[in-house]
């Protein structure tokens, strides 16, 4: 049987026209070819990326190295920066802080403030679980609670609930209850919850010593599955897997290992030879040197504390005088003392809170020579001999206080250096951290005190600034006292909406700044250095450094495209 042959004129046609052609006509073609091909891959690949999107995949591991190994990964007991960071991937709490610092539900469903703002209502999420697969309910936390008020527990999160009253209602509903208004209690109802079921047959000692601090079940975006131990029986690593059944999504990480260290030294050994992918904190000349290896990028964010120079004006009668605390001031150039001193990485201040004043900070700065003729200008006599200044008999002298920490004791000294520079006789004084609080902060014992004050995420200025906490314990270590103050602090704890209590912090920071009972000087940067195939890694402007987990389950290392109609 024959075949016939299946002939296309169109075909045979363009073969006799090829065959007929020159070789540079060939060449030709073959050259409008290639270009036709390329365009039409280069029209198919934009329409691929105009109809589709990068999205997270799931998979993958990572390591991180901290300095100092944790004791209590508990959120009742957790005390060191290690043990915060362990809580924050371990456990979740009602509320929880997003990548851009705001305050939102996590295990709780919804929340609602009453109008006088002493109510607040949780009611949780349906279906919740610990990572045992223990039922998550009110009884969890108000357990959690009680436990953080137990006196003999001596949890440092005491403070922060006593005096509020818990009601139920069912098992996901809770109502907390404040004498008196208090705007920042939203943040303490990010406290990581506990299951009842493991922790309510222990005593207070029990509930210390117990293997579940170090062996901890939670609900948070990643549960604990071993520790590995040195010789002397401190974890030198602990493992840890994503929960699937995580409220806010399943992380994309599967697996979060975190090595400790016993210093810094080591914790960048590891980074350098690739033994973990991040590092928590690091100086500034060890941190240059990695990140030019190539494989890290830095990020940072503000800490929400402020340090400064307190002046107690009840302690040297020099400091009552307003002109020569404006002097002082206006000497210190914060900018250059955070790139000198502190090598960039601070955000200079003018404030008690991390609310700016002024557009321009350091406008006023004054030169030595400037800062001489205005003492000069108020009757102040510099000495022919020593350049210090005297005025009736009182010599220009300040003694300059702090805690003998590194980065304290090089800023101490620049401003020594600007103080001396304009005939001041500057003593500098050094306790040991442990020292100062006795010998120093209690009594008021000082002429200028440099320290620092933790202001929190949602910041409560009450305690350091209102004249009733002029004296010890309480902590207005400028023993600062201004009636317009007090009433913005107090209202302030009233005022439930951010933007509205923002305003107030303006108005009170303008009335210190006014005073200047201070000189603000910078609030140090959390630093964080990490592998830059770790992605969606987003820090808000101003956070604690345990807050970088805080979205963690949004971290990727992988990515793939998919139409944007199913990006979500």
């Amino acid at each position: 049987m024959f075949k016939k042959k299946l002939t296309i004129p169109v075909l045979n046609q363009a073969e006799t026209a090829y065959k007929s052609m020159a070789p540079s006509e060939r060449w030709l073609l073959y050259i409008l070819a290639s270009i036709l091909a390329l365009t039409v891959f280069i029209m198919a690949m934009g329409i691929y990326y105009r109809f589709t999107v990068l999205v997270p995949e799931s998979g993958g591991s990572i390591t991180e190295g901290v300095v100092g190994a944790p004791r209590f990964i508990n959120p009742v007991l957790a005390i060191s920066q290690t043990d915060k960071d362990m809580v924050e991937l371990v456990y979740a709490g009602l509320m929880s802080m997003d990548e851009d610092g705001n305050l939102i539900p996590e295990l709780a469903e919804s929340f609602t403030i009453s109008e006088d703002a002493t109510e607040y209502s949780f009611i949780l999420r349906d279906g919740l679980t610990f990572h045992d697969g223990t039922p998550l309910t009110a009884d969890d936390v108000i357990f959690t609670i009680e436990k953080a008020i137990q006196p003999d527990i001596k949890s440092p999160e005491r403070a922060n609930w006593e005096g509020v009253s818990i009601k139920q209602d069912g098992e996901l509903t809770i109502t907390f209850s404040l004498n008196k208004p208090y705007s920042p209690f939203l943040q303490n109802t990010t406290l990581g919850i506990l299951p009842e079921e493991h922790w309510s047959k222990l005593t207070a000692d029990e509930f210390i010593f117990s293997s579940l601090n170090t062996a901890p079940i939670g609900s948070g975006p990643y549960s604990f599955v071993e520790a590995t131990h040195n010789s002397s029986g401190i974890p030198s690593s602990i493992s840890l897997t994503r929960f699937k059944d995580f409220v806010l999504g399943t992380p994309f990480i599967k697996h979060v290992t975190i090595n400790f260290y016993a210093n810094k030294d080591l914790q960048e050994q590891a980074l350098s030879n690739k033994s973990v992918s991040s590092i928590r904190e690091t100086t500034p000349n060890s941190m240059e040197s990695l990140v030019k290896q190539g494989d890290h990028t830095i990020m940072t964010s503000t800490l929400p504390r402020i340090f400064a120079v307190f002046f107690n004006q009840s302690h040297n009668e020099i400091l009552e005088d307003k002109d020569v605390r404006k002097i002082l001031r206006s000497v210190i150039d914060t900018e250059h003392l955070i790139n000198t001193v502190l090598s960039g990485y601070a955000t200079s201040i003018d404030s008690p809170v991390l609310v700016p004043v002024s557009d321009t900070l350091n406008s006023g700065t004054l030169t030595a020579s400037e800062a001489r003729a205005l003492l000069e200008e108020d009757g102040w006599v510099a000495d022919d001999s020593s350049g210090i200044y005297s005025r009736k008999g009182t010599r220009l002298s300040i003694t300059l206080t702090t805690a003998n920490s590194a980065e304290l004791k090089e800023v101490a000294n620049y401003v020594s250096a600007k103080w001396s520079n304009i005939g001041v006789d500057v003593k500098l004084e050094v306790f040991e951290s442990g020292d100062i609080a006795q010998s120093v902060l209690r009594t008021r014992n000082y002429d200028a005190l440099l320290f620092g004050e933790i202001l929190g995420t949602n910041p409560d200025p009450y305690a350091f600034w209102h004249s009733s906490q002029r004296n010890d314990p309480g902590l207005n270590i400028a023993n600062y006292a201004n009636p317009t103050v007090d009433k913005l602090l107090l209202k302030a704890r009233k005022t439930v909406d951010n933007n509205d209590r923002a305003d107030l912090y303006k108005k009170l920071s303008a009335e210190i700044q006014a005073d200047i009972p201070a000189v603000f000087l910078y609030a140090p940067h959390f630093i964080y250095i990490t592998n830059k195939n770790i992605l969606g890694i987003k820090f808000p402007e101003s956070m604690e450094p345990h807050d970088r987990f805080a979205n963690i389950h949004k971290w990727h290392l992988n990515t793939n495209r998919t139409l944007k109609l199913f990006a979500n």
